[in-house]
């Protein structure tokens, strides 16, 4: 289909070798809202272009290859947006969230080398991709899972690396995470007519000492990450420290 443009503004003018009358003089960079259509659907963008002063009239346009990537990304940015998916930019900030190479981050979810590089710059994720990505943004615990799941893919040093960076987003976004899944669980048993009956104290002291609990635990799994990395403990150790953890806070 054809590109509908509209809404020209100047950015800037600058001289270059012009491909459009073959001399070398001042061509005006400019922005326009445009639109493309997308797998089947119209979605609107901004482009850059650049406009040659001496062409013939609907002959006086040009793109160089980067405008023309950077043009399409936006199509395509604008396409996922529409869809509730992650944006290319969006993708490379889960990447520097846990320090990760495109190539890194593929493997850690177990996918193909090339598969993050393409989403960053052309191809569009589908829902079952974006919702994987989605998943690792939120929860750094499950990041963790598939390290440990695909850490033959990497260096021994390079898993200690990548390690130490989803323990420090653990830190940032994990206790977010796991404070709103605690709320969510808060709220479905608040909005229970049998609350009241089930739980006798107030709602505002259960929700205190529920999520007093939960900060204590986080910080209990965070140092035993620390403490014992991928060296496994019994379940009867495990209940032994939360219970200690939980009796020296009170």
């Amino acid at each position: 289909m054809e590109r509908e443009r509209v809404c020209d503004m100047l950015i800037k003018k600058i001289i270059m070798d012009c491909p459009i009358c073959d001399q070398v003089h001042e061509v005006e960079e400019r922005r326009r809202s445009a639109s493309l259509m997308v797998k089947g659907i119209e979605v609107e963008y901004e482009e850059t272009y650049f406009y040659c002063c001496n062409g013939k009239e609907y002959e006086n346009e040009f793109e160089t290859g980067k405008m023309s990537n950077s043009n399409l990304l936006n199509a395509r940015n604008s396409y996922r947006r529409m869809k509730g998916y992650l944006t290319s930019n969006e993708i490379v900030a889960i990447r520097e969230q846990y320090g990760v190479s495109q190539v890194e981050l593929a493997k850690l979810l177990g996918w193909g080398e090339a598969t993050i590089s393409r989403y960053e710059s052309k191809a569009i994720q589908d829902e079952a991709y974006d919702n994987m990505l989605r998943l690792i943004k939120a929860n750094p615990l499950l990041t963790l899972q598939y390290l440990k799941k695909n850490k033959e893919k990497f260096t021994g040093e390079r898993v200690m690396e990548i390690k130490q960076n989803i323990i420090r987003a653990l830190n940032v976004y994990g206790k977010e995470y796991s404070t709103r899944q605690s709320l969510e669980c808060d709220y479905a048993i608040y909005d229970n007519p049998w609350t009241e009956m089930i739980y006798p104290k107030s709602k505002d002291e259960y929700r205190y000492q529920y999520e007093e609990s939960y900060k204590i635990i986080i910080n209990i799994l965070d140092e035993l990450n620390l403490i014992f990395g991928e060296e496994k403990i019994t379940l009867e150790k495990f209940s032994q420290i939360i219970r200690t953890g939980l009796k020296n806070s009170e």
